[in-house]
């Protein structure tokens, strides 16, 4: 599988990723449009994948997990950083073999 984006920028100039998703067995696109990402996923082994959605104020703020052929509204919320100082990111680790959550803090002294 690969995913890639499609960048965006709205009225306030904040700038978001709509995700695609193409199965490269096959040569095809899924039948999946993510809107409002940050660009970032993280592939799990059981056909679905992990990705960053925007707060209203642009902050990437929580973590849903998609299964491919389910409806995108079905997507589980896996983590949701409600304080407005930090943000999230979703990775794969170098081995493949876990998604980690990282959360940052937006403080800038």
């Amino acid at each position: 599988m690969l995913s890639f984006d499609t960048e965006m920028t709205n009225s306030q100039a904040r700038q978001s990723f709509d995700l695609i998703v193409k199965d490269l067995s096959i040569n095809r696109l899924m039948p999946v449009l993510i809107l409002n990402t940050d660009g970032e996923v993280a592939f799990d082994k059981f056909h679905g994948f992990f990705y960053t959605q925007l707060s209203e104020d642009g902050r990437p703020s929580k973590i849903f997990r998609h299964q491919l052929g389910t409806l995108h509204s079905e997507d589980a919320l896996i983590y949701e950083e409600q304080n407005p100082d930090f943000s999230v990111s979703v990775s794969n680790t170098l081995s493949g073999d876990f998604i980690q959550i990282t959360i940052r803090s937006l403080f800038h002294p």
